[in-house]
């Protein structure tokens, strides 16, 4: 994970006094160890050359960057260390943004999201979410036919504005040059703002999905986690619809990574950190248990259910009882 936005010198320097020694490797701190009470050989490298800006004592060993530190210094696992973290960064530097580039690594990145850094993009995407909700209204009922079909009512798709594109789309949202198909568009609006815009096609062509250009990676229907929120994790926006739509009286926040691989961001987990429990109820198929997998890393006590169905909407339009399924593995 990319820690580099993280400020160390000063998250260290709340519990020990480090003092510059060298300038190499983009300047080296030297100070009292922290942990095992070595006067002198407790090293800090907070702008290295390459990689995270890491620590090292060379008389007990310890060693990492900024989230290893926190995990040795309050003894807590990787998710609360990440929380932690989350809370301090927004008293010693802005955080950075974050897109996955591979599975488990994250890296700083703000320049090809023109979601969340052109307001031309929003506006754009406003108008064409806004245009595609009209439609799901209007005459053509494809977009609302194809809803019903896999189980979700009318209720749940006017809670999350979903709309409907007619025809193939094509325009320029501030430097993006976009492109979509005709299918249901599922806006992702987190913090106010449009993260993203998806389409689900109806016309069999693969993939299945299009995102609109610019769209930044995120966590769709990420609502507000507390301290009592049960967190069921899905791949899928039609998944997490079901989710929400089956639970609704309960404090469960359906939330959807997009893809297998997609949400893995430092910002997300620090953010799913807070809740009570979190399910991870990824597709019962390869891809869905490699997804769980690499979530348990972050959330070591996380729970893993399968879907009885291949995914959740399967379990929806089964008509499983899915806050039963829920209530079997914690209270809700």
């Amino acid at each position: 994970m990319d820690t580099r936005w993280i400020d160390i010198l000063r998250l260290i320097g709340q519990d020990v006094e480090l003092k510059r020694a060298a300038g190499t490797g983009g300047g080296e701190w030297a100070g009292p160890c922290p942990f095992c009470g070595g006067k002198d050989r407790f090293r800090v490298w907070p702008n290295p050359d390459q990689g995270n800006p890491r620590f090292w004592c060379r008389q007990c060993g310890a060693s990492g960057d900024a989230i290893a530190y926190v995990m040795r210094r309050d003894g807590v696992g990787f998710g609360v260390a990440c929380q932690k973290l989350q809370l301090q960064v927004t008293k010693l530097t802005p955080p950075s943004l974050c897109r996955t580039q591979e599975p488990g690594q994250v890296v700083s990145h703000t320049r090809s999201w023109q979601a969340l850094t052109e307001s031309a993009w929003q506006r754009a995407a406003d108008d064409f979410t806004l245009q595609s909700w009209e439609q799901m209204w209007a005459g053509d009922t494809s977009g609302r036919d194809y809803m019903f079909s896999r189980g979700l009512t009318e209720t749940t798709l006017a809670a999350f504005a979903l709309g409907y594109n007619p025809r193939p789309y094509r325009a320029i949202w501030g430097s993006a040059d976009v492109w979509l198909p005709s299918g249901v568009v599922l806006p992702w609006t987190l913090h106010g703002s449009l993260w993203a815009v998806n389409v689900r096609r109806l016309d069999g062509q693969q993939p299945k999905y299009i995102k609109a250009k610019g769209s930044a990676n995120g966590l769709f229907v990420a609502g507000v986690v507390t301290p009592k929120t049960v967190v069921v994790m899905v791949e899928g926006e039609i998944d997490a619809l079901s989710v929400w739509q089956a639970t609704r009286g309960c404090p469960v926040v359906a939330v959807a990574t997009g893809s297998s691989t997609g949400g893995f961001l430092y910002r997300w987990i620090a953010y799913l950190a807070q809740a009570q429990w979190v399910i991870l109820a990824f597709d019962g198929d390869s891809a869905g248990e490699k997804a769980a997998q690499r979530w348990r890393r972050a959330f070591p006590d996380a729970i893993r259910l399968e879907p009885s169905g291949h995914d959740m909407n399967d379990m929806l339009r089964s008509g499983d009882d899915i806050q039963r399924w829920l209530r079997n593995a914690v209270s809700i």
